[in-house]
């Protein structure tokens, strides 16, 4: 609810300290599980809104480390495809059958894997990535790739700043 509320207020970021930010505040439980972030991101700046780009990573990294698989990268590759601006977030465990995929970004969804942490999901993660990808003007989706057994993929659109 509060999501639909929100209005993204997109400005110039350094990917780098976004995800350099979200990942430090993720670091203690990745490397409780012995996981460890590979990064490829070849971009320099983009325009977005910084909190509801972290609210989609942040997220992201946490389902990737409480599903991935113990002492196995979280890949996370940021980078732009035609039009648009594409975030991976990939992790080794036990693959999202097909069937379950777009179910999963509903609210209260969860899949029938456990989590490896002593969290109890409440079935939101996916639905905010989902939601917060909807008010950047994207979309996001469970895609298959050959580095890893789960692939969670937001296309956002290349915004550009509007001349004054």
């Amino acid at each position: 609810r509060l999501l639909q509320q929100a209005k993204p207020e997109p400005d110039w970021h350094s990917p780098q300290q976004l995800l350099s930010e979200c990942f430090n505040d993720h670091a203690l439980s990745l490397q409780q599980r012995g996981q460890i972030i590979e990064l490829h991101c070849p971009l320099d700046t983009i325009y977005t809104d910084a909190t509801l780009f972290r609210r989609i990573l942040d997220n992201l990294i946490n389902n990737a480390q409480a599903y991935g698989s113990q002492n196995s990268p979280v890949w996370v590759k940021l980078y732009q495809q035609e039009h648009q601006l594409v975030l991976d977030v990939g992790n080794n465990g036990n693959p999202i059958p097909t069937a379950l995929r777009e179910k999963l970004f509903e609210p209260f969804q969860r899949g029938t894997t456990p989590r490896f942490d002593a969290v109890q999901g409440s079935g939101l993660g996916l639905s905010i990535v989902a939601d917060c990808a909807r008010l950047l003007g994207g979309h996001a989706d469970i895609v298959d790739v050959i580095y890893a057994d789960v692939c969670i993929r937001v296309r956002l659109p290349l915004l550009e700043e509007k001349p004054a």
